[in-house]
Parts: structure tokens; C-alpha cells; sequence
């Protein structure tokens, strides 16, 4: 079996996060948003109704930080509060139409922005990258609804 130096490949996870999104928007200047902002009006474009504590899984804020950032959405416009009907505790957070708007274009940008820097691979190495980032993805998933589990364990 070969010798996998992990600590040295998790520490280019996060770099690569960062570079794949950083220079992804070529609106930005006009849009005037920040990479958090970007980065919640995609996963609201792509998972939506949701709640804060569901974004907040997604992006590398605290949770003040992040109440700031999707304040600021709800005042620009392209965010809106909505009330679970389900638990009346909750709020739910769906894009307005102008945030449908802007995400659909940050959504475009970004994928021109990706195919653009993975241009260096070929079909089959980017279909190869493509379908780790998908398994890196279900495991990451797996492993924090362990530790949600872990953390009910712990309560009872």
C-alpha cells in the first residue's frame, strides 16, 4: 500500500476552495458582493428553502458573521425571511427574483470561471477530478451527520 501523506493534500483543500472561487465572478465590481455573499446566493440558487444553520455548514463563518452577511442579502434585496410552516421557531431563507437573478449569473461565471482553469486537463482527467470531488463530497456529508449523531449521543 503506498504512503499517503494526508495532512499535506487537506491542507490544499481549503487553498483550492479559495482559488476556484476568488476571480470566479467577473461582475463582481458591479455586483458589489463579497465571496461570502457569493458564495450563499449560489447555495440558496441551488438549495433553497433553507435555514441559516444549514448555510452557515457551508461556509467558513461564525454565526454572527454569517447573520450579518444574510442581512445585508435580505437589505440589497436578493434574499428574503420567510416563516416555517412547519416550526414555527424557524425562518427560512429563499432568493427574491433579482437574487434569482444574480445567482443564476454567479452561477455562469463560475462554471466559465472552473472550465477555464481546469482547461489544462483533459476529458477524462477532469471527469476523474469530478467524480472524487463528488465521492469527497458524500464523504464529508456522511462524516458530519456522524458527528450530528455524536453530539445527540452525547445530550441523551
Amino acid at each position: 500500500m503506498e504512503q499517503y501523506n494526508w495532512q499535506e493534500v487537506l491542507k490544499a483543500l481549503p487553498l483550492l476552495n479559495n482559488l476556484l472561487f476568488r476571480g470566479g465572478d467577473s461582475d463582481q465590481e458591479r455586483l458589489n458582493l463579497n465571496l461570502t455573499q457569493r458564495k450563499t446566493l449560489l447555495l440558496l440558487g441551488s438549495h433553497s428553502p433553507v435555514t441559516q444553520s444549514e448555510i452557515l455548514s457551508y461556509t467558513d463563518r461564525d454565526k454572527g458573521a454569517l447573520s450579518k452577511v444574510i442581512q445585508s442579502l435580505v437589505e440589497e434585496g436578493y434574499v428574503q425571511r420567510l416563516p416555517s410552516s412547519k416550526d414555527r421557531r424557524k425562518v427560512l431563507l429563499t432568493l427574491t427574483d433579482r437574487g434569482k437573478e444574480i445567482s443564476l449569473t454567479l452561477t455562469k461565471n463560475l462554471f466559465d470561471h472552473f472550465m477555464q482553469i481546469f482547461s489544462v486537463l483533459d476529458e477524462v482527467e477532469l471527469n476523474e477530478l469530478y467524480k472524487s470531488l463528488e465521492k469527497l463530497t458524500h464523504l464529508s456529508e456522511l462524516m458530519g451527520e456522524r458527528l450530528v449523531q455524536k453530539g445527540k449521543e452525547k445530550h441523551d
